[in-house]
Formats: C-alpha cells, sequence, structure tokens
C-alpha cells in the first residue's frame, strides 16, 4: 500500500468517526430538549394542580424565584429606559 493510499485511508477513518460523533452528539441535544420539554410540562402541571408530589417542590420553588428575578430585572431596565429595541431617531 503506497502512501497515497494509507492517508486516504486514514482520511476516510476519521471521517467516519467524526459522523459518529456528530450521531451521538444531535441524539444527546434531543435527548436534552426531551428533558426540557418533560420538564416544563411537568411545571405546567405542577402550576395548574394537576400534578402534586413533593419532590417537585424545591425546583418549582427555584423556577418561580428565577422568574421573578428576570422580571424584577426587566422592569428595572425597562424603567431605566434602557430597551433591548433601539430609539427611534429623533427630528
Amino acid at each position: 500500500m503506497d502512501l497515497f493510499e494509507r492517508a486516504k485511508n486514514l482520511a476516510d477513518q476519521a471521517t467516519a468517526r467524526a459522523k459518529e460523533g456528530m450521531g451521538e452528539a444531535k441524539l444527546m441535544l434531543d435527548l436534552r430538549r426531551a428533558y426540557d420539554e418533560l420538564g416544563k410540562l411537568a411545571f405546567e402541571l405542577v402550576e395548574s394542580a394537576e400534578l402534586d408530589d413533593p419532590r417537585l417542590q424545591p425546583v418549582v420553588e427555584r423556577i418561580r424565584g428565577l422568574e421573578a428575578e428576570l422580571k424584577k430585572r426587566r422592569q428595572g431596565s425597562e424603567s431605566a429606559g434602557t430597551t433591548d429595541e433601539p430609539s427611534p431617531p429623533s427630528g
């Protein structure tokens, strides 16, 4: 086997490994999204009193606290006049 063939084989192997890694990364991302979706659904069910399990309460309270903090920060930035939208031109 000459040097060119060996290099081509190594490149092919590296490409195959990279594709496998990308496939695994996509599966991991899909799994994380499914967990996120499940978590959001569980939170909504707790909020609507359709699901009640004491093991969920610490996480629910943490989410409520984070949402309140985010709302507070957004209101603070709006009242300070710093929004994400550009100011309209004067004139």
